[in-house]
């Protein structure tokens, strides 16, 4: 802090010729001498006890004319302090959140002088392992309010200076051991319907896959803040558990409907049905998880800053998981849609199965097939489910 008190004014010779060079500034107590009372509006503690005991500096008046006239001033006064302030924080961004907090500091009870900023003042950048603290010289606002006095209704002009302080979250440490592995559960459970339903394992994989989500969610939950209302993280989390129970429900009731019709239509027929049924969702499982998973990325993108966004996803560990898994995916992807054969077989399989369970009773170019060698009768043509 800077001011200039008159009663604190003296003067020494700038050029002294006879003895040792006189001082032009003597170091005082606070305690000996008027300072001002400014206070912080936000404050929790008394933060005044809680800054070092620094004497402050007096120049004479030789220095104090030598600065421009609205900034003239013989007293420094500088002190680090702790500061603990309250600032609402809203997590529902939490981890690509940003905050604002204001630090108003003005007179207590004495509002007899004013409030200017410092000419040299400058910004101020301070990042740890979890925040960034950015304050900018033009985040700084002298404002003038008004207040009541206790023993009349007159109002006063009282001086407030208003510092803006913006925090950022540095969001990699939940990307990396968060976010990335339940992205890799839904990843994972995608590959069950390349499992062949013959196999007794798919159900036990796709469980396998839904447990270990959970352990994931449930082994970070401290590190995820508690809130009344849902947040990015929480939809993040509700979303891919759905898409990992996908696969299990779409595997139950494939292997419900290959019973049902097993026993209606020949097993190759139904055998071709559910296959068809089991590559469809190859491809439109995907586009659920882009869909569902894309709004809340693009929504994280746009609420990060670019430098944040790229320090953030272009970290080694995202791209490698990036470059890997889209490898496969891309592999897995194209290869069916160069197999056209079995994407045929895929059509004329739910022909046949339509053709035999659509076709009224009793006629007899549907009740006998002599080219696919089956036989239909009765009310085996009725898929009941």
């Amino acid at each position: 802090m800077y001011w200039y008190d008159r009663r604190l004014s003296f003067r020494f010779p700038l050029n002294a010729s006879d003895g040792p060079r006189p001082p032009h500034a003597v170091k005082l107590m606070p305690s000996k001498v008027w300072t001002p009372d400014l206070e912080l509006a936000e404050k929790v503690d008394e933060f005044v006890n809680m800054c070092n005991d620094a004497p402050l500096q007096v120049f004479s008046e030789d220095i104090a004319e030598a600065m421009p006239g609205d900034s003239r001033y013989n007293v420094l006064w500088s002190q680090s302090c702790i500061l603990t302030l309250k600032c609402r924080i809203v997590l529902v961004e939490f981890p690509f959140d940003s905050h604002t907090c204001n630090l108003t500091f003005e007179p207590w009870a004495d509002a007899s002088y004013g409030l200017r900023l410092s000419p040299n003042a400058s910004g101020n950048d301070i990042d740890n392992e979890q925040f960034s603290v950015h304050l900018g010289a033009s985040d700084v606002v002298l404002v003038e309010r008004s207040r009541e006095l206790l023993a009349s209704t007159k109002r006063i002009p009282w001086p407030s200076m208003v510092f803006t302080v913006s925090i950022r979250r540095f969001s990699r440490y939940y990307v990396v051991n968060y976010i990335i592995p339940l992205f890799l559960m839904v990843v994972l459970s995608w590959f069950t319907f390349w499992i062949p339903l013959d196999r007794s394992d798919r159900v036990a994989y796709t469980v396998t896959l839904l447990l270990t989500a959970m352990a994931v969610q449930f082994t970070t939950s401290d590190k995820r803040p508690a809130e009344k209302s849902d947040g990015w993280i929480d939809n993040f989390q509700v979303m891919t558990t759905i898409l990992i129970c996908i696969p299990i429900l779409e595997t139950v009731l494939l292997f419900r409907l290959h019973a049902r019709l097993s026993a209606r239509v020949p097993e190759e027929i139904a055998e071709g049905a559910i296959n068809a049924v089991d590559r469809s969702f190859r491809l439109t499982f995907p586009l659920v998880v882009l869909a569902a998973l894309g709004a809340l990325w693009i929504r994280a993108i746009c609420d990060t800053p670019a430098e944040e966004t790229t320090a953030t996803f272009w970290q080694p560990t995202v791209v490698e998981f990036a470059c890997f898994w889209g490898s496969v995916c891309g592999i897995l992807l194209v290869v069916p849609c160069l197999q056209r054969k079995s994407m045929a077989s895929d059509a004329v399989h739910c022909w046949k199965l339509r053709h035999a369970l659509l076709t009224p009773h009793g006629s007899e170019a549907a009740s006998t097939d002599e080219e696919d060698g089956y036989y239909l009768e009765g009310d085996a043509r009725k898929l009941m489910l």
